[in-house]
């Protein structure tokens, strides 16, 4: 009934919905440190994963439309543990999850009527970063916000069936909330790049 009543509203505006998967690309930002003693800057980082979600689109013009996203990244954290002074420091590894919800604005290259569309697309975005599954991690989970942008393109074999390719580059807060040696350097931004493929239906 949820998809009757949008269909309703937004019909005339073409509706597309597409389950993807793609790769996640990190930059490894610094986070700070999680040991119990002082460690440094570079300590902890997260590396690439793999993503999978949904995106909801509005083409409500020719050459234009809106869009919403939910993304879930599974990727690699990796930090070091020194619980005393004395003990070793010893590298450990873990999973997180990152959602990512965002709304991004779509321009297009060819009007609606052609079967080849490429885009450019820029838009804000939400993430909300599960705490890693390492043992000792200190920190809660935390939401930051950012900004993305990128270009796709879309292959309309039918009114009812689309594959699309995404590539885009986004940048959010850091997460986690560690510990820094440096005062002055804590915050700043976390840079991804997400690479997606998708097979959407239209309506």
């Amino acid at each position: 009934m949820f998809s009757l009543c949008i269909y309703a509203v937004a019909g005339g505006q073409g509706l597309e919905i597409t389950p993807f998967v793609g790769w996640a690309g990190s930059n490894r930002a610094p986070l700070g440190y999680s040991s119990e003693v002082e460690g440094t800057d570079k300590d902890t980082f997260i590396r690439n994963g793999y993503s999978r979600g949904v995106r909801v689109t509005f083409n409500s013009h020719r050459y234009y439309g809106h869009e919403v996203t939910y993304l879930l990244t599974r990727a690699k954290v990796q930090t070091v543990k020194q619980d005393t002074s004395n003990d070793p420091r010893e590298t450990l590894r873990g999973y997180a999850n990152f959602h990512q919800f965002s709304y991004n604005f779509l321009l297009y290259w060819m009007p609606k009527n052609e079967w080849i569309r490429p885009y450019w697309t820029g838009g804000i975005e939400a993430r909300h970063s599960s705490r890693p599954n390492i043992e000792g991690f200190p920190n809660s989970p935390t939401n930051n916000y950012g900004a993305n942008y990128g270009w796709g393109i879309k292959f309309v074999f039918s009114r009812h069936a689309i594959v699309r390719v995404d590539l885009r580059d986004t940048w959010t807060g850091k997460p986690y909330d560690l510990r820094w040696v440096d005062v002055k350097t804590p915050g700043g931004l976390i840079r991804q790049v997400q690479a997606t493929i998708g097979l959407g239906v239209g309506f």
